[in-house]
């Protein structure tokens, strides 16, 4: 197994798997997530579908959040704290990239802002993309799909 030095690590559990979020100590640090099964099993050809689609879910809650919180003030009622109000859902903001460890029982990715993205954040003096980041977005995944899995239950109640 690949050994690689990184700080500022974060863990997220959300099954099946458990994510650990890091970063180089490169300028500008790199993001690592590298990833293993809960049960420490080896991964399977259908785990690749399922972590791109852990991926591809990433910053869906947060819009679906920040939208909400734009129709409360609207509507009159405060402005909740705590909203990034600079966040931008793209389906490819980040690039995920897989790195070969050799190791049946362990997956690592490195993850990078697209151009458009680096851009954005540069015109608007915002933060660059840090491990916290990545790692709230992979827990946020879970919100995400207990919100769409609430409104699927919901539609199958109306007639």
């Amino acid at each position: 197994m690949q050994s690689l030095q990184t700080v500022n690590e974060k863990i997220v559990d959300l099954y099946p798997y458990k994510f650990s979020v890091s970063e180089t100590r490169d300028r500008p640090p790199v993001i690592v997530v590298a990833m293993r099964t809960l049960n420490s099993r080896d991964f399977e050809s259908g785990d690749s579908s399922l972590i791109k689609s852990i991926f591809d879910d990433i910053g869906k809650w947060e819009a679906f959040v920040q939208s909400a919180s734009v129709m409360v003030k609207e509507l009159g009622i405060s402005q909740p704290t705590g909203i990034d109000r600079n966040f931008q859902y793209s389906p490819n903001k980040y690039d995920f990239r897989e790195d070969n460890t050799m190791d049946e029982t362990l997956r690592r990715f490195y993850v990078h802002l697209n151009k458009e993205e680096r851009y954005r954040r540069e015109g608007l003096e915002m933060q660059p993309l840090t491990s916290v980041e990545i790692a709230d977005g992979i827990d946020n995944v879970r919100k995400w799909r207990a919100f769409v899995q609430t409104l699927e239950l919901l539609r199958a109640l109306t007639p």
